[in-house]
């Protein structure tokens, strides 16, 4: 059974991080049709884009791992709002972003 959770784990990791590569990959030629004016052109190479999936890859997973612990801290099996602003505490720009979304919602 544990196989098959390794497994599962496994499988979910890999299209997650297929999801991510898209997703920079998009986010990377939008950012460079805008910068490639005029004489300038700058290229990325695959090996950079699966460079920066890998560095967002990391960070979603110590994301997710602290708020489940804060979450867990607080009693709480289920992650919320409040998780998101203490993970955010030494970030208050990014507080008030995430506090103006939710707000809007």
């Amino acid at each position: 059974m544990n196989d098959d959770n390794d497994k599962q784990r496994a499988e979910l990791q890999t299209r997650l991080k297929a999801k991510i590569w898209c997703s920079i990959e998009n986010q990377v030629k939008e950012e460079l049709q805008t910068m490639n004016s005029g004489s300038t052109r700058i290229t990325v190479s695959n090996k950079f884009i699966n460079s920066l999936m890998e560095l967002c890859y990391l960070q979603l997973d110590n994301l997710g791992s602290d708020l489940e612990r804060f979450a867990h801290h607080a009693g709480r099996e289920t992650i919320t709002q409040e998780d998101m602003m203490l993970f955010l505490r030494k970030t208050p720009i990014l507080q008030e972003m995430v506090s103006d979304i939710t707000t809007d919602e």
